[in-house]
Parts: C-alpha cells; sequence; structure tokens
C-alpha cells in the first residue's frame, strides 16, 4: 500500500501547484488526497490541511444528495488519479438531477480521473528469470480472471497458444437427462457440409470456409491440430444413431486433453466452445481418457441447432497452469491443498512471466475486484464527463457460461436501469470484462457522445434486450444516441455477438452515427431482437443508423455476423445510410460462414439501406433471410438503393426465404472479381413473376476481369437446381430492365487506397446514382485514439489484396 499512497501523493501535489490558477470550478471536488471529513468544496487542500476536497465518490455523492434540496445545477469536479471501488457505485432516483438542474460528475480540467474496480498488486518477489510471484490471501481477495500490466491486458495461458484443437464429434447419450436433453438436429445437420465443398481431411485448421486462395496464420498453419476428417454436422450429427444430444460433454481428439490438469477440481481450467456466432466460456470438471469425453461442470445454450459442441468446430483450453511458458502470461493459483486442489481457502500465489525489460514492482499491476462499477436504477439528468471506467470483475460462475447471442447472462460494467437522461461525453471506458455501457428497460433519452471504449470483454454499449410479450414503447429503451464514438479490441473475453459495437435490442427511435468501430471477433452494430413475423413485431422500429465506418470485424473468430446486422421483425422506420464497411471476415474453417457486409435476418422487414459502401466482405454483400417454416408469404419490403458493393468473396446477394417482395435491389453499383451475383444454390423461385419475389433494377454492374455478370433462378422445392441467366436472358423475366454493364471509373478501388470516388464521366448517371462522400463516415471530431488491444484468441485473416 505505500506505492499507492506515494502515487496519491505525487498527484496531490501536482493538483496543489495547479489549484491556484484553476479557481473555483465546481460545487463540490473528490481528490485521492482528499478527506471526506473535510467540505469537499475545495478543490485542493488547504495549507492547514484543515479542509478540501472529499476522497471518496460515496461521499461526493450523499453531498449531492443533501444539496439537490435547494433545485439548482449541481457539478463534482474528480481530480487525476485512482479512485478504487470498495464495490459497485451504485446510484438511484435520489441522486438523480432535474431537466434544468442536472448532476454533473466531471474530470477536473487536463486530468484524468479514473474510477476502478480493480487493486493494485505490490510486493511482488523474482523468484527465477523472467518468474515474479506474489502471495495474495484468499479472504482478502475475490478470485479474478484478468491482469493488466503497464495499463494493458495480459493473458492466461493456453495449451495451444497460436492455434486451435478441434472437436471430435458430440456425445449422444441414449438417455435423457438433465444435460441431455434435445433429440439430433437433422436438417442440414448444423453447420453442414463445408460451404466451399471439398474433402475436410485434406483441409488444415484454416481449410473449409471456401475462402479459396492463400490465407494468413498467426503462427503459420502447422500450429495447433487440424480438425481432422469428417464432416461438419451440429450437435445432432457425427453421432450416430438417435438420442439425445449432450450440451456438457464432447468426445475430444487423440491426447488434446490431459485428465489431471493443476486446480481443475476448482473449475480453474476454461473450455472455450466456438459454436457459430457464439463462444461459450465452460469450466472443465473431468476427463475420461479410455472414451476421451470431457465434461463441463455446466451445460453450453441448449440449442442442437445453433449451439453445442460441433464436430470439427474449435475450441481452447484456457488457464491451464503447465501450459504457462510465453512472457506476458500471468496465472492465479488458487490451490491451497495440492494435489487434490479441492479447496480454494488460504494463501494464493500470483505468477507473471515478465516480458523483456519488465519489472512489476516498477509498473502498475492491477487485477479487477469489484463485479460492475456502476449500477443505478431509476437514475435521471445525471452527466459523466471526461472520465475513465476500468476494471470490473465480472467471469462466468461455477458453471460456466453457455452464451446465447448478446449476453443476456451478462451483466453491464456501468449499468442503467429505467434511467433517462444519462450522458456521457468524452468517457473512456477500458479494461472491461463484461458489457461497456448497458441501458435496459425504460431508459430513454440517454446520450453516449465523444467518447472512447475499447479493450472490452464483451460488447460496448447495450440498448435493450430480446423482445418480450407484453413490451411497449413505454417499457423498452426509446431515443437513445450513440455519437462520435471509437470502439476498439471488443470480445476479449466472450467473441460473441451480433453487433459488439452497439448492440440495440427491442428499442425504437435511437440513433447510431459517426461512430470508429474496429477491432472485433463478431458484428459490429445490432438494431432489434425479434425473429420472424408470425408471432409479433417488436418494438424495434425509426432506428437510425448513419456515418459509421466500421471494419476489421469477425477476423475468422466467429461465424454468421455482418458489419450491420437487422432483426426488427415487420417493424417500420429503420434506416441504415451512408455507413462504410469493410474487412469482414468470418471463420474459415469446417462450418464457418457468413461475413456479410448488410444483414436482414429471419424477416426483417421494412428497411431502407442507401449510399452505404460495403467492401471486402468475406460471404455476401446483401444478406436477407426469412425461415420459411414460420412464414412463406409475408411480404419483407427492403429497399436496398444507391450503395456501393465491391470486392464479396464470394457473393453479391444471398436470400434466405421464398416469401413476396423481400426486397428491391435498385441504384447500386456493383463492382466484383470473384464469387457471383447470387448465391447457388439459393432461393431464388420466382413462381411465375421474378420481380414480385425479389426486384433488381437500375443497377451497374462490372468485373474488372471482363467476366459478365449472369443471374440464377431456383425451381420451388430444390434449391440444387440452378438456372443461369445472361444480362438480356434476365431483362426479360422483368429484372434489371434498365441496369448496365460498364466500368464506373472508380478512382482506386483496390487496397490499400480504397479510393470509390467516381471520377468525371462516370456512366453511374445513367442507373440514377447520386455520388456521396465515403469519408464522411466515422467520427465527425476525432479526440481519443484508443491504444492497440492485443488479440484475445488466433486470428484467422484474409490478405486484402486477395479479394
Amino acid at each position: 500500500m505505500c506505492a499507492i499512497a506515494l502515487a496519491f501523493a505525487i498527484v496531490g501535489s501536482l493538483q496543489t501547484e495547479k489549484a491556484g490558477a484553476a479557481g473555483k470550478t465546481a460545487d463540490f471536488f473528490v481528490a485521492p488526497n482528499g478527506n471526506d471529513k473535510w467540505s469537499g468544496t475545495l478543490e485542493s487542500p488547504n495549507a492547514a490541511k484543515s479542509d478540501g476536497p472529499f476522497a471518496t465518490l460515496e461521499r461526493a455523492q450523499k453531498a449531492v444528495h443533501d444539496a439537490r434540496k435547494g433545485n439548482a445545477p449541481i457539478t463534482v469536479m474528480l481530480r487525476g488519479g485512482i479512485y478504487f471501488l470498495r464495490g459497485p457505485w451504485n446510484l438511484g432516483r435520489g441522486d438523480s438531477g432535474s431537466a434544468n438542474a442536472p448532476v454533473v460528475y466531471a474530470a477536473y480540467p487536463g486530468e484524468k480521473p479514473i474510477i476502478s474496480g480493480g487493486r493494485l498488486i505490490t510486493g511482488w518477489s523474482n523468484s527465477s528469470g523472467n518468474v515474479w510471484t506474489v502471495k495474495l490471501n484468499s479472504s482478502e481477495y475475490r478470485n479474478f480472471e484478468a491482469l493488466f500490466f503497464n495499463d494493458e491486458r495480459r493473458y492466461r495461458p493456453r495449451t495451444t497458444e497460436d492455434g486451435y484443437l478441434y472437436i471430435e464429434r458430440p456425445v449422444i447419450s441414449q438417455e435423457r437427462s438433465e444435460f441431455c436433453n434435445q433429440p439430433p438436429f437433422h436438417e442440414g445437420q448444423g453447420p453442414g457440409p463445408m460451404p466451399g465443398g471439398g474433402n475436410r481431411q485434406q483441409r488444415g485448421p484454416g481449410g473449409g470456409g471456401g475462402f479459396g486462395g492463400p490465407r494468413h496464420f498467426p503462427g503459420g498453419p502447422g500450429m495447433g491440430r487440424g480438425p481432422g476428417g469428417g464432416r461438419g454436422r451440429g450437435p445432432g450429427g457425427g453421432g450416430g444413431g438417435e438420442g439425445f444430444v449432450c450440451f456438457d460433454r464432447f468426445y475430444y481428439k487423440g491426447d488434446d486433453i490431459q485428465p489431471n490438469y493443476h486446480s481443475m477440481a476448482l473449475g480453474d481450467v476454461e473450455v472455450l466452445d466456438f459454436e457459430k456466432w457464439t463462444m461459450s466460456r465452460l469450466r472443465l470438471k473431468s476427463v475420461d481418457t479410455s472414451e476421451h469425453i470431457a465434461y463441463m461442470t455446466g451445460p453450453t445454450f441448449p440449442g442442437a441447432q445453433i449451439s453445442g459442441f460441433f464436430a470439427n468446430h474449435r475450441y481452447l483450453l484456457d488457464n491451464v497452469k503447465e501450459a504457462l511458458k510465453r512472457p506476458g502470461q500471468w496465472y492465479l493459483d488458487r490451490c491451497t491443498d495440492p494435489p487434490s486442489c479441492s479447496n480454494s481457502d488460504g494463501t494464493w500465489t500470483l505468477t507473471y512471466l515478465a516480458k523483456p525489460g519488465e519489472d512489476p514492482n516498477k509498473m502498475e499491476v492491477i487485477v479487477p475486484q469489484v463485479p460492475q462499477l456502476i449500477v443505478a436504477q431509476g437514475l435521471q439528468y445525471v452527466t459523466f464527463k471526461g472520465l475513465t471506467f476500468s476494471h470490473d470483475n465480472w467471469f462466468p460462475g461455477p458453471e460456466g457460461l453457455g452464451d446465447f447471442q448478446g449476453g443476456p447472462r451478462v451483466p453491464g460494467a456501468l449499468s442503467f436501469d429505467s434511467s433517462s437522461h444519462i450522458v456521457f461525453d468524452g468517457v473512456i471506458v477500458d479494461h472491461i470484462q463484461a458489457w461497456g455501457i448497458d441501458f435496459f428497460n425504460a431508459s430513454n433519452y440517454n446520450q453516449v457522445i465523444n467518447s472512447a471504449l475499447y479493450d472490452v470483454g464483451y460488447g460496448m454499449v447495450r440498448i435493450g434486450r430480446r423482445t418480450n410479450n407484453g413490451d411497449t414503447d413505454d417499457s423498452v429503451p426509446g431515443f437513445n444516441t450513440v455519437e462520435n464514438c471509437v470502439m476498439a479490441g471488443g470480445g476479449r473475453v466472450i467473441p460473441s455477438g451480433i453487433g459488439t459495437g452497439v448492440w440495440s435490442g427491442n428499442a425504437h427511435n435511437g440513433t447510431i452515427t459517426h461512430n470508429d468501430m474496429y477491432d472485433f471477433y463478431n458484428g459490429a452494430i445490432r438494431v432489434g431482437f425479434k425473429l420472424n413475423i408470425s408471432d409479433g413485431v417488436g418494438n424495434a422500429h425509426d432506428n437510425m443508423v448513419s456515418f459509421n465506418r466500421v471494419w476489421q470485424l469477425g477476423q475468422g473468430v466467429t461465424s454468421d455476423m455482418a458489419g450491420i446486422y437487422l432483426a426488427n421483425s415487420d417493424t417500420k422506420g429503420n434506416q441504415v445510410l451512408n455507413n462504410v464497411i469493410h474487412d469482414v471476415v468470418h471463420d474459415p474453417g469446417p462450418g464457418g460462414y457468413g461475413g456479410e457486409g448488410l444483414y436482414f435476418d429471419q424477416g426483417a422487414s421494412n428497411i431502407l439501406a442507401k449510399n452505404n459502401l460495403v467492401y471486402r466482405v468475406s460471404q455476401a454483400g446483401l444478406f436477407v433471410n426469412f425461415a420459411e417454416r414460420f412464414d412463406r408469404d409475408t411480404p419483407q419490403n427492403n429497399l436496398v438503393t444507391n450503395n456501393i458493393f465491391a470486392y464479396t468473396k464470394k457473393r453479391l446477394l444471398q436470400r434466405g426465404g421464398e416469401n413476396r417482395l423481400t426486397f428491391t435491389f435498385s441504384h447500386n453499383i456493383v463492382y466484383w472479381d470473384q464469387g457471383s451475383i447470387q448465391a447457388a444454390p439459393g432461393k431464388w423461385t420466382c413462381f411465375g413473376d421474378c420481380p414480385s419475389r425479389f426486384l433488381l433494377d437500375y443497377n451497374l454492374y462490372w468485373n474488372p476481369k471482363g467476366d459478365k455478370p449472369e443471374f440464377y433462378t431456383t425451381e420451388q422445392g430444390n434449391q440444387q437446381n440452378v438456372n443461369r441467366h445472361d444480362l438480356r436472358a434476365w431483362q426479360q423475366m422483368g429484372e434489371d430492365v434498365h441496369s448496365i454493364v460498364a466500368d464506373p471509373m472508380f478512382v482506386n478501388p483496390r487496397y490499400p487506397a480504397d479510393d470509390f470516388t467516381l471520377r468525371a464521366g462516370s456512366p453511374a448517371s445513367q442507373i440514377g446514382f447520386v455520388p456521396f462522400d465515403p469519408k464522411q463516415a466515422g467520427r465527425s471530431s476525432p479526440g481519443i485514439k484508443p491504444p492497440p488491444v492485443p488479440a484475445a484468441f488466433p486470428l484467422q485473416l484474409l490478405d486484402p489484396n486477395d479479394f
């Protein structure tokens, strides 16, 4: 604790020097060198040390609560330094301001106050070489699964550092039990055969996605174990025979898993199970080496079609003491009764392997301790300005986390229930284990503006939840804004989605605009969470997603994601305008699929997508999906117009249902040099009138290699039977009647220039295309620049030159 006192003393000295020039700028002040017995009205301690700022947020909160009786605006300023919370900062209705008298918690000008849920670790011993250790008493510390060294996230050891392990197959039990409880799924057998075709036995860890061409994997293709043979079937496939799919166990390959890992009995060894668009973080319970079955302490999400242990899908073994070898790694040994390791009461040992030049006694080491930083309910009219929030201590419970999209079991580090007119302005949210900022229930007119969120465990901003029966516009979030923010380095604990930049579920009249989002392992933006139409439409209406720049998504870690994704059902008024989406890459391995630009899922309808630039995506530029088993006829009426789609790896358009009026695709520029215009096989049945099902017109098509566009139709009930048409035959069917084949005359669309500006004389004017400036997307006034965030999982990247 001496180091903490010294750090705060230095901060206090600097503050005192600045105080005279700054003048009084707030009603109350908080400082690391303050005292809760003082008045809190001075920005620095006076010369006699008899009065000065408060020391804690809790004392300032009480002062605000008492001062609210005067019904005047109140500002609390925090001086620079780290404020270590002892528990969540709980805020309620009594801590609120009002429209005319808001409460503001702000950073003192020119200083950086950090509100931390962590604890500084000191007193390290250098036991040998680069090995540093420190003893921690279990009665004084909560368990933790993150460590930040010198303001950077560091990771725990894994048995494969630069590659993945691959599941042999799921376990099918002949008897129903708590975690073996669903019949095998047969329709398509989960991920099904590799989308690109081919024999998996001939492909390494990067094979199976149908990308073709060279792939680039950090560490080289020889790291980790290849998927081996077999077809990539879902939990119901590959096991043979009927029975019940087990969600808490799987068959592993060879000697990939050992039976006696240190502290396995405490649940400290984790299995990271990569499913489709989710990754479950589970705890290894036991290993049957004779049957090659690994058992977890709890299940994945029990959905045989979407979750579980898919044959030949990837997994990792995390927090394995025996694998602690690489500089920069750490391990918390909670075992106090070796070798059984069934008890964690007593003295723990924290070990850190230093990188060259590192000394944990001279550099800051923080471990998280408080599960959430802010927990607010019914809070109104409060602004947080210029503050930094760091180091929440969320991690899965003893049963692990069987994840579901949106992470409903994962809280927000900054959590706001039924809270309105909350403003985050110029804040930093970093080094987070769970969600960053979370608004839910009747939370309205909130703003996250001019801020930076980075190095986050799940996603950055979550607004709302999945649609529930009985939801009304008044009971779900509405009129919330996320604007001029930068979000980077998401999914560092759970890489699931869909939409890990801004996840807006059943929420309405929201605005997501002028943001930069990059370095995610899933999609960037989501709107709506109501799949299909037949059983209701939800409340996700009149949302605006505009002028965002989103890129470096997926990175080969998950599947079935997009730059911008909507699942709004049949609501109206949702618009996707003037966004730039690029470099979206899905898992290229067995069962991997779905790196889309725009994705309108399961009946998403009445969407206007206009003036967007989409390029370098690993699957489709646009995917409009609908599950026919729920509804075969309802029109969707989506309008996709005046966009640029370029360098789509596999196809421009993918359609998931045979319903009427799926979309109108008009006045767009399509620039492709590989793949196809439409998915084939696919759902392109015309039922005698193609334009009544999907309408394409006034588009410009160009392939710089000289290939002419080819279009597809399919026969009802037989998607494999593809009829191919040239443009003239296609036009005779009523499609693309006014479209042309011509070079759009981009300035320089190839990487790294990525300049899609139209040169003078472009034939795009012939289709009524109205030029727009992609450079307007992104932050309107860039401020905070996030540092690079170390990758959490082995990446499976595509070379931008291969598009």
